[in-house]
């Protein structure tokens, strides 16, 4: 029976939980509370109602015997006649043993009816409670029995949820008091239900197998606060403790005694009956004027004393599902209308005790209402709120006991309120050690001074896990300093961690370096951890060969370090080293892997672990199941998913989070959508997660959309939803959305700032970038480093470099990103010898730095250099990569050295990487460009995946070497395949038409462009119309073409116009020229276009007038350049150059073969002397 339900619980005649046993985890108290409270509303007497009942896809099935009811609920299908039959027969066992079956009964009875249950859900009926055992101890009576007549209880030595062997240098105990209320009122302000659902929460790090004993509120405090109970004890329902509490203890004398498990538990949940007044009450009235108006008036009163403040209140109202036009006012906080709930929601921020706030809010409503309307639901006022160190109840704790046989002391802290969190939590912590300085008390004995310094460390400890303490804590070590304490290991463990959060990493340097003077297990690791994080191998390999004693944590740091840097082989021999392999270490292991795209063996030291028998955590899984996605092996992820639900790990929000990121990619968007509905506390991670994989497919409208609806946002959903704009080439919407973010008041990360300043420099926003600028010195983050590369990139990128130089020199601490970002900003403002320089003086070289430079040799003309600086890439044993590859690639393309482009292929074939479209792209366009068009179309016919890119590289290539009608062909093909063109494949078809003469082709692909694709006409794709038209002889039509199109004309426009028109119209050439010149004076290659137009007329004054103006003006006809490769050396030649060591045999050659052409002559009516 226990697999056929979820839960079975014992309800009173109000609906209230009495007793819970839980099965499977799927079904809540909460939702038992929701049926119950949908039964009433249904106005339908529960004794005549249907036995079963369906809602949220769970199934209730109850019955009522006398005040009592008993209700199963389940998720999975059931048989409910089996179900029910096993109810009555449950009321026929009590009633047997308690011979009436009631509430006081069961309240009385309460330890034998969870035994009764097990038993009964096990095998149907009781196994081993015999009932005329226990009939003597069993009462009916409404009264608590006596301790000498209970039973003894049989307590086995083994303690299955505590293992031996643990140990703590600090022993401390927190315990947390939370409560909710829930309070059902009628229409009429009569409050029909009400209870306090409360836990005691506890975080226990304490060493050995201690005792804890924890008392209760007694009889006379009840009294005092207007409350009766009976006997020694407090009125409490629904009570339900972890499995370390002995029973026996709490219900004769309500002492909690118990052996905690380590680390957080929940101790107890408990339920309280008694009429309670609500913190916050609520009045709503709702008026309507017309039939198409309807105006809504919320009161809301804070009913605790004022000492007391309510945060993070929200107020849910119905509203009319067919109202339109909301216009909300509040007199505090914020109030907006939900129309996907049908709900006015409320929010105030901070709400102090005795005051009283209103919220109006009207609605249009439709003038005309179908016939078939449904009438209006009748849903509930819903309030949410939290009050700290306030408990509705009164519980209070009366001590706390801890006994353990080495007999060290503990420090136990409570909280009491509605809901805890650290940082309320360490303020309590600092009024109570500020108390404890205040009070002056004389620290000369021992034990006194051992607490004090144990307090002291507890509250750094919290100040070290929480960033926003970071200021508390620095002043708390100038304390310690003062006090004498700080070079106490409790103590200075604490402040070293304390620095490792405050991002000071001078400060933190020193205190790391004056900590290996007294070592210490938890200083080294520390210092090895900080090594890690900031890069720094080298010294974290020094410090861990001179450790003496190493722990499980040492070995994991140095393999997590490693993996994070790349350094595979050598994350490999710490782990294999390493003496103690853990869930944890492997788990970095795996994710190592996995982050180094090596996701086969991640997937392989998985099943390695599990094989070890080791179970594996939620970090783990979440690692795991990214990894099967990339590597492919679906089948095996959705193993590992099944393995998720059988341990219950899908109850953990994070790997909850990772269900729904592996379904989104792949392709189950219904499965991710189910999972993330079906999370109830979600997180804003969850959300985070969602729209980060849709702006990844490139969805980025349903992103936004998603990211729109989100309840909450904080930095890391705003930078992801700017980075992703960023990325996908819509910069000003990243920015756009920037200036949301900070209007909404939500304060931007480094790597917000970073993606912010990258949109505008992609865009040529200096403006704005420099605005980001000012912003980042305002908050403090220009020290970041990523914020400082992205200053550097947009300075740089803005024409800028000096600029950039500034924040490059303001950096303190600089890393190899800082200098790469320099060096390549230098490079693309072709600064060449700037980054020379400055890529000499770098400390660390990555493949990135060689990179920048390589690429800016490539990318500014001086490519024997970037061949030149490869050669010394390769010889300092630095590992190209594909942009590497890309830059020489290039360099070859313009050399037209197809023999070491050749070399470079079989390089990058050696290598694996040759289907990766970014290298056959490259390949494709050095091939075209050095006249190997067959090996270019090869490699492009064997590429297994094509993009827009490597399709227009193919069309450009074979359009340049003369192919024109197979570039037109490939053109097609590419629509055909169903790639959208862009600017650049349109501009090679275009050009291939022009050599080709296809005028009427050539102007059905340009009209094609902004009428069909949307595409809008760059100035060179009408340079390339008017060559086809000038080619083909229609001059008229690329004049007019020229004088009518939107925008500015090129220069080679004008030149293509020029050079078709100087053989045939003389004043057309004349009127061209004219035009070129106010477009560009200086241009050297229509005034050669002139002059030859004036000799082919015979107009020798004006061809003499055209070189003295060339002369003037300081022009000459561009250099010209050739390279041949010999020998795998590379010899390049300029006109009349002498630079080469064999310019003068080179020269005699020429004279020799000029002399050898005596008797041609040149004909001068169509050539430009030298000058």
């Amino acid at each position: 029976m226990a697999g056929a339900v979820s839960a079975l619980f014992l309800l009173d005649i109000k609906g209230r939980v009495l007793i819970w046993r839980d099965y499977q985890g799927d079904v809540s108290a909460a939702q038992a509370e929701r049926f119950f409270t949908k039964l009433i509303e249904k106005e339908v007497d529960p004794e005549s109602h249907s036995p079963v009942e369906i809602d949220d896809g769970i199934s209730y099935m109850f019955i009522q015997h006398n005040n009592v009811f008993l209700m199963t609920a389940a998720r999975q299908n059931c048989n409910a006649a089996s179900i029910l039959l096993f109810l009555h027969r449950v009321v026929d066992v009590f009633k047997h043993y308690f011979e009436e079956l009631e509430e006081e009964s069961l309240r009385d009875n309460f330890v034998v009816v969870y035994e009764l249950l097990d038993e009964m859900m096990d095998f149907g009926y009781p196994q081993y409670t015999e009932a005329k055992i226990l009939s003597e101890f069993i009462k009916t009576d409404a009264y608590r029995m006596e301790v000498a007549q209970r039973p003894p209880m049989a307590v086995t030595n083994a303690v299955s949820w505590r293992s031996e062997g643990i140990r703590y240098k600090k022993n401390e105990v927190f315990l947390d008091v939370i409560e909710s209320v829930n309070i059902l009122v009628n229409s009429n302000g009569q409050i029909i239900r009400s209870d306090v659902v409360g836990a005691l929460k506890m975080r226990t790090y304490l060493s050995g197998m201690p005792e804890c004993k924890l008392g209760l509120n007694d009889r006379v405090l009840l009294e005092a606060q207007g409350r009766t109970a009976k006997g020694k004890a407090i009125d409490l329902d629904d009570i339900k403790f972890h499995q370390c509490v002995r029973l026996a203890r709490f219900e004769n004398d309500r002492t909690i005694s118990f052996i905690p498990p380590d680390g957080s538990f929940d101790l107890m949940t408990y339920r309280l009956s008694t009429q309670v007044k609500p913190p916050i009450w609520v009045e709503a009235q709702v008026e309507r004027h017309s039939r198409s108006r309807i105006e809504i008036t919320v009161k809301a009163r804070s009913q605790f004393k004022e000492r007391s403040t309510a945060t993070n209140v929200e107020i849910e109202l119905p509203a009319p599902s067919d109202a339109t036009n909301p216009n909300i006012r509040a007199s505090m906080g914020s109030a907006s209308y939900a129309p996907e709930n049908d709900s006015l929601v409320w929010k105030i921020k901070s709400f102090p005790g005795g005051k009283e706030y209103m919220c109006r809010a009207e609605f249009s409503l439709p003038s005309i209402t179908a016939e078939d309307a449904t009438a209006e639901k009748k849903a509930p006022i819903r309030v949410k709120f939290e009050i700290p160190y306030f408990t509705v109840s009164g519980i209070q704790v009366r001590y706390l006991k801890i006994i353990e046989k080495s007999g060290y002391q503990a420090l136990p802290w409570t909280l009491c309120g509605s809901q805890s969190s650290p940082m309320p939590l360490c303020r309590r912590l600092f009024r109570t050690f500020k108390r404890r300085l205040d009070g002056g008390r004389s620290l000369t004995s021992p034990k006194i001074f051992k607490s004090y310094v144990e307090t002291f460390a507890s509250v750094l400890r919290q100040c070290a896990l929480d960033s926003r303490l970071a200021a508390l804590g620095l002043a708390l070590h100038g304390h310690a300093l003062r006090a004498g304490i700080s070079a106490d290991p409790s103590v200075s463990s604490k402040i070293l961690a304390l620095y490792a959060l405050s991002g000071r990493p001078s400060d933190r340097d020193l205190l790391l370096a004056e900590s290996r003077r007294t070592p210490g297990l938890f200083s080294f690791n520390l210092a090895i951890a900080e090594s890690v994080r900031s890069g720094d191998l080298v010294s974290a390999r020094q410090v861990f060969d001179g450790m003496t004693e190493r722990n499980a944590v040492t070995w994991t740091l140095m393999v997590d370090g490693h993996m994070k840097r790349g350094d595979v082989a050598d994350a490999v021999a710490y782990f294999e080293s390493s003496p103690c392999k853990t869930v944890v270490s492997f788990t970095a292991f795996i994710s190592g892997f996995a982050l180094n795209g090596l996701h086969h063996d991640a997937l392989t030291n998985f099943l390695r672990m599990f094989a070890s028998g080791l179970m594996p955590n939620e970090v783990t899984f979440t690692c795991i199941l990214k990894a099967c996605v990339l590597a492919g092996e679906f089948d095996l992820a959705m193993c590992i998913v099944a393995l998720i639900v059988k341990t219950n790990f899908d109850r953990h929000l994070s790997v909850r989070n990772s269900l729904i990121s592996f379904y989104l990619r792949v392709g189950e968007l219904e499965k991710a959508r189910a999972v993330f509905n079906e999370t109830e506390e979600r997180d804003v991670v969850s959300w985070t997660i969602l729209l980060d994989v849709y702006a990844q497919m490139g969805d980025l409208k349903q992103a936004r959309q998603l990211f729109d609806e989100m309840p909450e946002r904080n930095e890391v959903s705003w930078s992801t939803m700017i980075a992703r704009y960023g990325q996908s080439g819509e910069s000003v919407e990243a920015m756009n959305l920037f200036c949301l973010m900070l209007r909404d008041g939500c304060e931007p990360n480094g790597s917000c700032l970073a993606s912010a300043i990258s949109s505008s420099a992609a865009c040529g926003n200096s403006l704005f970038g420099s605005s980001v600028h000012c912003y980042t010195l305002k908050v403090g983050f220009e020290s970041y480093i990523f914020v400082s590369s992205s200053l550097i990139d947009m300075y740089c990128k803005s024409k800028a470099p000096n600029d950039g130089r500034r924040v490059f020199d303001l950096i303190l601490e600089k890393n190899t990103v800082c200098w790469n970002s320099m060096v390549a900003g230098y490079s693309c403002n072709d600064l060449i010898e700037e980054a020379e320089e400055l890529f000499k003086v770098m400390p660390e070289r990555n493949v990135a730095s060689w990179n920048a430079l390589i690429s800016g040799y490539a990318e500014n003309g001086h490519f024997a250099k970037a061949l030149e600086t490869f050669d010394k890439m390769l010889v300092s044993e630095q590992m190209p990569n594909q942009m590497t590859f890309s830059s020489v690639l290039l360099a070859c393309a313009n050399l037209c050295s197809i023999d070491r482009g050749k070399n470079l292929h079989g390089r990058i074939v050696k290598l694996g990487i040759q289907n990766e479209v970014f290298l056959g792209t490259a390949l494709i366009n050095m091939y075209a460009k050095s006249g190997d068009i067959e090996s270019a179309m090869r490699m492009f016919s064997e590429m297994p995946e094509k993009n827009l890119v490597c399709w227009s590289a193919m069309i450009q290539g074979l359009a340049d070497n003369g192919y024109a009608d197979e570039s037109i062909t490939t053109f097609d093909e590419m629509i055909s395949a169903g790639v959208t063109p862009n600017d650049a494949p349109f501009l090679a078809v275009l050009f291939a038409c022009s050599h080709r003469g296809l005028v009427d082709r050539g102007l059905q692909y340009f009209n094609s462009m902004e009428k069909v694709y949307g595409i809008v006409p760059k100035a060179k794709h009408y340079t390339c119309i008017i060559d086809l038209l000038a080619r083909a002889g229609h001059l008229w039509e690329a004049e007019e073409l020229i004088g009518t199109m939107p925008i500015k004309p090129e220069a080679n426009a004008l030149v293509a116009l020029l050079s078709a028109a100087s053989l045939r119209d003389e004043d057309m050439s004349q009127r061209v020229a004219n035009r070129l010149w106010e477009l560009e004076r200086h241009n050297s290659a229509g005034h050669v276009l002139l002059s030859n137009t004036y000799a082919s007329c015979g107009r020798w004054r004006d061809v003499a007038k055209v070189r003295t103006e060339m002369k003037l003006l300081g022009m000459k006809k561009n250099v010209g350049c050739s390279s041949i490769q010999t020998r795998n050396q590379l010899h390049t030649f300029f006109s009349w150059g002498m630079k080469h060591p064999d310019s003068l045999k080179v020269y005699e050659m020429l004279d020799l073969v000029m002399s050898e052409m005596t008797g041609y002559k040149l004909p001068l009516t169509s050539a430009l002397l030298t000058l």
